[in-house]
């Protein structure tokens, strides 16, 4: 992995560029100092002539005054305008890269005591609202978004299935302080328990720490979640069903 590492840094462009431009300065100070020594007197002022008017900033207190000297700066000066441009393109399109990876949740988080929220849904939203309201940190993670509605762009987002390490590693889930599991609506309510207990799984087989709160629609797999390490079960079905029994028990004039 290290020698794989080494390579794609030696083939990179922002290694060889800068290699080559500093071997170009040398050369060209080197040249300078040799063609014009009574301007150049050292090949350190020749190396500095040749910085300043690579990067194309032109301070003015070495100048060529041969015709041969200006020559060589007018090519100089050419190679800096190509370099300058390159460089400029290439740090551009790495931050739009960057920002594009990032909003399309494949970035890999950077913090740490963040609270995860697992699965786009209203209760997932109202949830985030509460925790924004109260400073925290948060990563929700998905596999149905393809990026986050604009007013939710101040957070981070992990795209992929919730009960994947690679998901869970780039959520960082062994740093993370809380994990809140969703259930899926999408679904039935069996098959979105059952996925709502592989990712409960999945979250206790790598941080077997982390407090976790998962949403159980279906009485037959409340064992099985506290089995698998549920922290706090949420009944959701069961909270609905209450309230109408308590609508349905009120007299009719209230």
């Amino acid at each position: 992995m290290y020698q794989r590492f080494r390579k794609s840094q030696l083939q990179s462009p922002f290694f060889k560029i800068p290699i080559f431009l500093l071997l170009l300065m040398g050369l060209f100070g080197f040249f300078m100092h040799m063609i014009e020594p009574q301007t150049f007197q050292t090949t350190f002022d020749g190396i500095w002539w040749a910085f300043i008017t690579l990067t194309t900033v032109g301070y003015g207190d070495f100048f060529p005054k041969a015709i041969g000297a200006r020559m060589i700066s007018m090519v100089l000066i050419l190679i800096g305008i190509g370099y300058m441009s390159y460089l400029a393109f290439t740090v551009a399109e790495k931050t739009f890269a960057m920002h594009r990876k990032r909003r399309e949740g494949y970035m890999k988080y950077k913090g740490s005591q963040h609270h995860i929220v697992i699965g786009w849904n209203e209760r997932s939203r109202r949830l985030i609202q509460h925790l924004k309201e109260n400073r925290q940190a948060i990563v929700i993670i998905d596999a149905s978004l393809s990026h986050l509605p604009a007013e939710y762009t101040d957070f981070s987002f992990v795209r992929g299935l919730a009960y994947e390490i690679d998901t869970l590693k780039r959520a960082k889930i062994q740093a993370a302080q809380q994990v809140w599991i969703t259930a899926n609506n999408a679904v039935s309510e069996d098959i979105a328990d059952k996925d709502t207990l592989i990712t409960l799984l999945s979250v206790k087989g790598e941080a077997p720490h982390i407090f976790c709160a998962a949403e159980i629609l279906t009485e037959a797999q409340l064992t099985n979640a506290k089995r698998a390490g549920a922290d706090q079960i949420i009944q959701s079905n069961r909270l609905i069903t209450n309230a109408f029994i308590e609508c349905v028990s009120l007299p009719h004039n209230q």
